[in-house]
């Protein structure tokens, strides 16, 4: 078994270890379905609809921005 992973898988475990944010929210907001997104990061999703990973950068994007909007609101 291969240990590669795609630069978009490596960017959502990353992303969501760091940020906290379950699955189910990058789901919601990317409109990626969750278990695409748990093969991701798990890797046993090795190919990687270019559609899916700009749908899920763009959610982290926006996720990470509204987690920091929120934090600045003190």
């Amino acid at each position: 078994m291969s240990s590669y992973q795609s630069p978009i898988a490596a960017e959502v475990a990353d992303f969501l270890d760091s940020t906290g944010i379950p699955q189910r929210r990058l789901a919601e907001t990317s409109g990626v379905n969750p278990v695409y997104i748990r093969r991701l990061k798990n890797g046993t999703q090795k190919d990687v609809r270019s559609a899916y990973a700009d749908s899920l950068r763009d959610a982290m994007r926006r996720l990470r921005d509204d987690s920091e909007d929120a934090e600045g609101e003190d």
